[in-house]
């Protein structure tokens, strides 16, 4: 649209439609754990499941730079070293956020990252110009306690293993599993999505926002944004 917008005649690369290249399969089969779908009780009964009052809710912006990442970044073992910015950052806000809404100790809480899997689809590959949705947002899952008193390093390498967990095999399962139990919602209780707007032209911002603060009990969203260098994430 940019391009035609600035008197282009068509688009560089040209849009392919493609509707049933994620199409569920014939007969459909689950072949991955999807955590992000299980159906979790909310046990915490002084808690309702509407939304809160909008005094009890924030919404911040923290920003960090080469000295916060290199903070984060002493707090990890040698074996982790290699890990990117995204999961850093990524478990670091898990961690400060389960702390700060002092739930129960058995309590399950999620960190999904939304995953771009184009890159993980080699037979066929994904077609250039394909606009259709190729992403999957996995599940690290742990207790309030075991993130609490782990050290860091546990957290990072939780979400290093979810995001590892996408392959093209993964992306077809989720399309299986829409179709075999009707497109159900993901789990929000206890649940936290990240995604990476860093390589979303946004290159203005460098923070991160929090969007759509749910009640305690139920997701939250938060949006990388990255000034002046795209946020690692592969």
């Amino acid at each position: 649209m940019a391009e035609i917008a600035r008197g282009a005649h068509q688009p560089s690369i040209l849009p392919v439609w493609a509707r049933d290249f994620l199409s569920a399969r014939d007969p459909p089969r689950i072949t991955c754990n999807h955590r992000e779908y299980e159906e979790a009780i909310d046990t915490d009964t002084t808690t309702t499941t509407s939304m809160k009052s909008k005094k009890d809710m924030v919404q911040r912006s923290f920003f960090f730079g080469p000295t916060e990442v290199a903070s984060l970044r002493r707090l990890i073992p040698r074996h982790l070293g290699h890990c990117t910015r995204f999961e850093l950052i990524t478990a670091c806000i898990w961690c400060c956020r389960t702390k700060a809404l002092q739930l129960a100790p058995e309590d399950e809480v999620r960190m999904m990252c939304m995953v771009n899997a184009r890159d993980r689809f080699n037979n066929p590959k994904i077609p250039i110009g394909y606009y259709g949705n190729v992403i999957a947002y996995p599940a690290a899952v742990t207790t309030v306690e075991k993130l609490s008193e782990n050290p860091f390093g546990y957290s990072v390498e939780l979400i290093k293993k979810a995001k590892a967990e996408v392959t093209e095999e993964y992306v077809r399962s989720v399309a299986d599993l829409m179709v075999t139990k009707g497109r159900p919602l993901f789990t929000t209780v206890g649940s936290c999505i990240v995604s990476n707007l860093t390589r979303a032209g946004r290159d203005r911002y460098t923070y991160i926002s929090s969007v759509g603060l749910k009640e305690k009990r139920h997701y939250f969203t938060i949006n990388l944004c990255s000034a002046h260098a795209q946020i690692d994430e592969d």
